[in-house]
């Protein structure tokens, strides 16, 4: 569990050295998306279910728009 999904490259680096280490990783979760940064595309090229409680699909004038 994390606060934000940005980029997905924390998130991938941290899947890559859990399976480095013979971990099984079931899933990624976050409390927001930010969609329109593309960072679940990492973590679905990994096989990795993805669950967020709160998607934000763009920042028009520093306001979410979800």
């Amino acid at each position: 569990m994390d606060d934000f999904l940005s980029n997905g490259r924390t998130v991938a680096a941290l899947i890559d050295m859990a399976r480095e280490a013979q971990m099984h990783v079931v899933a990624a979760s976050f409390l927001v998306e930010k969609c329109f940064k593309k960072g679940s595309a990492l973590i679905a090229a990994a096989g990795v279910p993805l669950v967020t409680l709160a998607q934000v699909e763009a920042l028009v004038s520093s306001k979410a728009i979800t």
